[in-house]
């Protein structure tokens, strides 16, 4: 798969130089989440953990800084404003993203502090100054979960009970619940069980209104 796609994107990459176009190219190449494939001893994505909502992303093009890294958090949706921005494009008040542009070229230039994760009406999380805290609504179960992924990226030490990390993991409950609040999500940390004691279905899932 990996040497396919190796391939697919030569073929791009060779069209542009062809028709000359690639000097004025901005090129992305970004992916879906992706799956655990035994990590937690989960297969799927239907989870908070880092294999399944970290995606790779490269932008390349004339003005972007080539061969470095930033470490700053984004959701896809900020590619939107990001190219606008890049292209010389107005951005429509409509659009919610935050532009990177800045960003891929200052790499002190973070726009988001932390970043809000969430899977239906069972899993919530935050993620912030290199920790992420996971609280779970799954049939009465809580099974809370705060990681310092910088220390384990892996995410194998759950620190929520430990007593060093009390006011991390109050800070965190409180971003999250504030964060929740202000997306509008239709899970509510106030109510038992935020308010869907079971898995919704996806007729369930389709008639919410967030």
């Amino acid at each position: 798969m990996v040497s396919e796609v190796d391939f697919q994107i030569g073929r791009i990459l060779d069209a542009l130089e062809k028709s000359g176009k690639a000097g004025n190219t901005i090129i992305v190449f970004t992916s879906d989440n992706g799956l655990c494939v035994g990590e937690h001893g989960l297969l799927g994505k239907q989870n908070l953990y880092e294999a399944a909502v970290r995606i790779p992303m490269v932008i390349c093009g004339p003005g972007i800084p080539q061969n470095t890294v930033r470490d700053a958090y984004c959701y896809l949706y900020d590619l939107y404003p990001t190219l606008c921005g890049l292209a010389g494009i107005g951005v429509p008040a409509t659009v919610k993203g935050i532009s990177l542009e800045e960003t891929l070229r200052n790499p002190e230039a973070g726009k988001r502090e932390d970043i809000l994760l969430t899977y239906i009406n069972l899993q919530r999380a935050i993620k912030k100054d290199g920790f992420k805290l996971i609280l779970y609504n799954v049939d009465g179960q809580r099974h809370p979960q705060l990681f310092d992924l910088k220390a384990d990226p892996m995410e194998l030490k759950n620190l929520y009970d430990d007593p060093a990390y009390r006011e991390k993991r109050e800070e965190l409950t409180a971003l999250l619940y504030a964060r929740m609040k202000a997306a509008g999500d239709f899970c509510d940390p106030a109510k038992p069980d935020w308010g869907y004691p079971g898995k919704l279905d996806w007729k369930q899932v389709v008639q919410v209104n967030p």
